[in-house]
């Protein structure tokens, strides 16, 4: 049985349109294309609800539905390749963990403090770099707020952001994530789902900017 704490809301079942893995598979992948400077292009997809019964704060118990688990293998544009296992299941202790293996070095991106369970999207993060193999690994750098208090990474990176927004709707600015950018991640999100339910991998559709911003399948 997985526990839920009620301020996250229950996205567990299919009808409510959220589901416990649609969420953290988007700001995983978000962040992945973010940081390899390319957009994925093929992607093998596995879902799996590996918990069937929910627990609340109040103690009680609702059944899951949608799937809870993503293991994933996919391409991206710049021929970069990945493996990910993404998923909200875990008892205790979660968090995230990005690992880039590159010519030049080793990149670790972790999820920090006391809402590293919570997504990458919201508490602190830490990065690791390793440049060489006689080279020391670089010190782990904190990045988000450094202050105390509950949650406080996790306050601080909603109030940059919705500060960030009204500096765009002020200046007349693109900086933040507009509806295309939730659009096509969404569209990601479907494509992921289209493998998973027919066994096969989904790629990008043909057209004129392919394969970068080109359309994903939504029928097979």
């Amino acid at each position: 049985m997985h526990y839920c704490p009620a301020p996250w809301g229950t996205p567990s079942t299919r009808p409510t349109g959220l589901e416990h893995s649609r969420s953290p598979e988007g700001h995983t992948l978000d962040t992945l294309q973010f940081l390899l400077g390319s957009e994925l292009t093929s992607v093998s997809a596995q879902l799996a609800t590996q918990h069937r019964q929910i627990m609340l704060d109040d103690g009680k118990t609702v059944a899951a539905t949608s799937p809870d688990h993503l293991a994933l293998h996919a391409s991206f544009a710049n021929h970069a390749i990945c493996v990910a296992h993404v998923h909200d299941a875990k008892s205790f202790g979660g968090r995230t963990w990005i690992e880039v293996s590159g010519t030049e070095g080793e990149l670790v991106l972790e999820s920090a403090g006391d809402d590293a369970d919570r997504g990458l999207q919201i508490g602190a993060l830490t990065l690791r770099v390793a440049r060489g193999a006689a080279a020391p690994g670089e010190t782990g750098t904190l990045h988000g707020h450094a202050g105390t208090g509950p949650h406080c990474a996790a306050r601080y990176n909603r109030a940059v952001q919705y500060a960030a927004l009204a500096d765009d709707i002020r200046g007349g600015e693109s900086r933040t994530a507009s509806f295309a950018d939730r659009l096509a991640m969404h569209q990601l999100l479907d494509a992921l789902r289209l493998s998973a339910r027919t066994g096969r991998r989904t790629d990008r559709l043909a057209g004129p900017q392919a394969p970068f911003s080109s359309p994903w399948p939504t029928t097979h």
